[in-house]
């Protein structure tokens, strides 16, 4: 028999202790019911108090909603935990690792024990049974399942220090949120100060390309003033050059006259030859002049080119224009040798003028002759009016063409040499 116990308790310690645990447990009990039979009862008499009638209204006035959100309790932020709290808590009583607790509530305690009846009379006189020895117990009881360890579960303050974290990565989080939103800020800042920037440089380029580009017309106008202001005074001093040049050959040509009459006159003095001479010459001046002023601009050039004389009906030429026109062909004409010795006649020539002062054909000649020296001296003639032609032609207003379109220019050497 005691092997077969010792056996029993060999082979299940565990059940050995909880039937010492639940004997020792009913003695306890056991004892209290009869210590609080034994006593007498006491009924202590409160003091009466008067009953009223009161309005739940404040109560229900300052009651909650259930279904309203439950406003978190601010708890003390800690940054750091105390030495002497690290140094006295046990790793058997850290709170579990932290994991996501949808109800932080606290757990509800348990239900009260239901009250234990008073036993009778009886009962309360018997004596209490013997303890049963481990041995039976393990004898009676011998598959008692354990019964499982319930899991701990997160006191209060772990889940106030995990809502406390949660709050603080919530604020973290909003932190980073706005540093976003102000760091998103700062670069389109940046890039509309850059884009301002930009656009102030491409206006800045644009009005100093208007400005080059003005600058360049206004050089460009002032050059072109310039070049015609050149010309003219060109044309200026080329005229008083040429009637420099003139009125010398004029007094060059009187001086060789009076000359030619003083030896004349040593040679054979007769007044009334003289005279006549001096009158004949003058004279034939006089024609001369006339036929050179009238033949060199046909006197009234139109459509109905009533030429050599001076009762047409068209417009007539200006003292103006025959002066361009004389100068423009005395220009580029070159007396031959032969015509310069010799008494050449006057070579007369029909002229026709573009509006631009060019010559539409080749020049034709009024009064041909089979004289070699009047031919060369006609060829001259018109290779000059060809040569000014090519280099350009006689400045005339155009809206006077029809009076300049076409003109007898004659050609004397005589009075060229004067």
């Amino acid at each position: 028999m005691r092997a077969g116990q010792g056996q029993a308790l060999a082979l299940h310690p565990q059940k050995v202790g909880y039937g010492v645990s639940v004997a020792g447990h009913v003695l306890l009990v056991v004892a209290g019911l009869v210590g609080f039979l034994t006593s007498p009862s006491k009924v202590d008499e409160g003091e009466s108090v008067p009953v009223e009638i009161v309005s739940d209204e404040p109560a229900q006035s300052t009651r909650g909603d259930r279904r309203g959100e439950q406003t978190p309790t601010p708890q003390r932020v800690v940054d750091r935990q105390a030495p002497e709290e690290r140094q006295t808590q046990d790793p058997a009583t850290l709170p579990v690792a932290r994991e996501r607790v949808q109800n932080t509530d606290v757990p509800p305690p348990p239900p009260p024990r239901p009250p234990v009846p008073e036993p009778k009379p009886e009962e309360a006189a018997a004596p209490p049974p013997p303890a049963a020895r481990p041995a039976q117990l393990a004898a009676v009881q011998p598959s008692m399942p354990v019964p499982p360890q319930p899991q701990p579960r997160p006191t209060p303050p772990a889940a106030a220090a995990e809502q406390q974290q949660e709050d603080l990565a919530a604020k973290e989080a909003e932190l980073q949120a706005r540093q976003k939103r102000e760091e998103e800020q700062r670069r389109q800042e940046q890039q509309r100060q850059e884009q301002a920037r930009r656009e102030q440089q491409r206006q800045e380029q644009q009005r100093q390309e208007q400005a080059r580009r003005e600058q360049e017309q206004r050089e460009a106008r002032e050059r072109q003033e310039r070049q015609q202001r050149e010309a003219r005074e060109r044309q200026e001093r080329e005229r008083v050059a040429r009637e420099a040049r003139e009125r010398q050959q004029r007094e060059a040509r009187e001086r060789a006259e009076r000359q030619r009459l003083e030896q004349a006159n040593s040679r054979q003095f007769d007044p009334n030859s003289i005279a006549a001479r001096l009158a004949t010459s003058r004279s034939q001046e006089n024609d001369r002049r006339a036929a050179t002023r009238t033949e060199a601009t046909g006197a009234t050039v139109g459509r109905n080119n009533n030429l050599g004389t001076t009762t047409g009906s068209a417009a007539r030429i200006t003292g103006r224009e025959i002066d361009a026109i004389r100068a423009w062909a005395e220009r580029c004409w070159e007396i031959p040798i032969a015509a310069r010795e010799g008494n050449s006649p006057a070579v007369r020539l029909r002229v026709s003028f573009n509006p631009d002062g060019t010559v539409t054909a080749r020049p034709e000649v009024q009064n041909p002759r089979s004289d070699s020296n009047f031919q060369v001296l006609a060829n001259s003639a018109v290779r000059a009016v060809m040569r000014c032609s090519a280099e350009g032609g006689v400045r005339l207003p155009r809206e006077r063409y029809d009076t300049w379109r076409e003109v007898v220019l004659n050609f004397d050497p005589k009075e060229m040499m004067r």
